[in-house]
């Protein structure tokens, strides 16, 4: 953390700068949108004006206030977690990113007044978990894991180990979209907005797990589900190759390592759950659903690519696919590793 007589990085003028280049960017975009903003920039004088003042009125503040506010950010961060798990330059560029602009409130004073609002603590942690810190991802697991379990109520549909994987996926899987814990901006507790997000994906696998056929045999139930309107991917499938579809997903799955197939069949043929794998290997149950997650998007992956090979599918069509697997994605594996166990 910096020091006022300059021996140590000041990071004031870091955040100021990100701060006003998103502040003049929003407050752009903002009157492009309601029309008082045009391409050509020769039709924007007054806009450009007023947009650009933005950027001079936070880019000539005095970078002392900015200076002590870092600071005391700094504080609040190191206090709650390890200074280690980013460099402090990095926070605060994470930190600003997240924040963005603020085209409802450009004075200096407002700025520093609103970023002392920020639950620092929270933040710093949501970009520790972005970076993919280990510890982070730990600590986040067990600060949440509960509140997340206090979502089911009771339920048994579905179980915590699928909800938190999802959860997981959602957050911190790079997938097709950015992971979500990118747009935790800190302007609310960690918590509130964790939970609104959860509560998301636990309605959507509730859905889902009413749409399950109760048979698993080998007749393969999952490949009929329902079609109809509300299943325009699957009836994209019936209408063009659904035994390519299938026999791309059972290639994904016997292409893994033979670690990977064990670590899978564990979870969803054994049914063990994330405590017990993780006694089983001696390391954290998040570091299995790390695994668990990495191992999925392998599949999905591997799916995609084979089938755009066979199909020459558009790219929106790819992603209707993708749709597909990962609605169904914990049935297919169960049906797939059950005839093909890891040796």
């Amino acid at each position: 953390m910096g020091s006022s007589d300059g021996s140590a990085p000041r990071y004031g003028e870091v955040l100021r700068n990100h701060l006003s280049a998103a502040a003049l960017g929003a407050k752009r975009e903002s009157r492009r949108q309601g029309g008082g903003l045009s391409d050509d920039p020769s039709d924007n004088n007054d806009g450009r004006h007023d947009a650009d003042q933005v950027l001079r009125d936070l880019a000539a503040a005095d970078r002392g206030p900015w200076d002590l506010l870092v600071d005391r950010w700094l504080a609040r961060a190191h206090t709650a977690w390890p200074a280690t798990w980013i460099t402090d330059r990095d926070f605060i560029t994470d930190a600003a990113e997240r924040i963005g602009g603020r085209e409802e409130e450009v004075s200096v004073e407002g700025w520093l007044a609103f970023l002392d609002t920020i639950v620092v603590e929270d933040l710093y942690l949501a970009c520790a978990c972005a970076r993919g810190i280990d510890e982070a991802l730990v600590a986040f697991g067990a600060t949440y894991a509960h509140d997340i379990r206090r979502l089911l109520g009771g339920k048994t549909t579905p179980t915590f180990d699928e909800l938190w994987q999802e959860v997981h996926d959602k957050l911190f899987v790079a997938g097709e979209r950015t992971p979500r814990i990118n747009d935790y901006s800190g302007r609310s507790q960690l918590k509130k907005w964790l939970r609104v997000v959860a509560t998301r994906i636990f309605v959507d696998l509730k859905r889902r797990a009413e749409r399950r056929p109760e048979s698993h045999d080998e007749k393969d139930a999952i490949w009929e589900l329902s079609s109809g309107a509300d299943n325009p991917e699957l009836d994209y499938l019936k209408r063009t190759s659904f035994t390519d579809f299938k026999r791309a997903f059972e290639d994904a799955v016997a292409d893994l390592r033979p670690d990977e197939r064990l670590l899978l069949y564990q979870h969803y043929v054994d049914n063990l759950t994330l405590e017990q794998m993780a006694g089983l290997y001696h390391v954290h149950r998040v570091t299995i659903t790390r695994r668990l997650a990495k191992i999925r998007q392998v599949v999905i992956r591997d799916v995609r690519r084979a089938f755009h090979l066979q199909q020459g599918m558009s790219p929106d069509e790819l992603e209707n696919l993708a749709n597909l697997i990962r609605s169904r994605l914990d049935l297919s594996l169960t049906r797939v590793l059950r005839k093909t166990p890891p040796r």
